[in-house]
């Protein structure tokens, strides 16, 4: 069944936020926080398009550290990006309202979820996301932001 890969996936999941988190703290002070958002979107999108070309025990392990990886990368450079940019004054308030903006964009990834659910095979629902977040990671290598490093 599917249980076993998808322990696998999440296993490593876990591996590759552990690893995310040493290079993050590695080379944050170094790269932009766009590029290493870039990289987070990147990573995740090659996850989910790796999972559908190799259905493969192995490559759920594989996958599952990529995904991870991305997913510390974002999440410390989110969080300290903040730290750093946002006037002390307002840390507080920014960062409510930022726990507030991700608590509403992962309702309506739910919601997208299961639109791409109804609407296609899971497998090329998984594919589609993918190719989203790997257009993304595109897309904001064209954008700047206010004070980059």
């Amino acid at each position: 069944g599917t249980r076993i890969p998808y322990g696998y996936y999440r296993s490593a999941g876990y591996a590759g936020s552990f690893v995310g988190g040493f290079i993050t703290g590695k080379y944050f002070q170094k790269i932009s926080y766009r590029y290493l958002m870039i990289l987070s979107a990147a990573l995740f999108g090659i996850s989910l398009i790796g999972l559908y070309l190799f259905p493969f025990v192995f490559s759920f392990v594989i996958f599952g550290l990529t995904f991870g990886i991305g997913n510390a990368i974002a999440g410390i450079s989110i969080e300290a990006g903040m730290q750093e940019l946002c006037d002390q004054d307002f840390l507080g308030r920014i960062s409510s309202f930022s726990h507030v903006v991700n608590r509403s964009a992962s309702l309506l990834a739910v919601i997208f979820a299961i639109f791409m659910l109804r609407a296609f095979h899971p497998s090329d629902a998984m594919f589609i996301a993918g190719l989203i977040l790997l257009l993304i990671s595109t897309l904001m290598l064209f954008l700047k932001v206010k004070n980059e490093r």
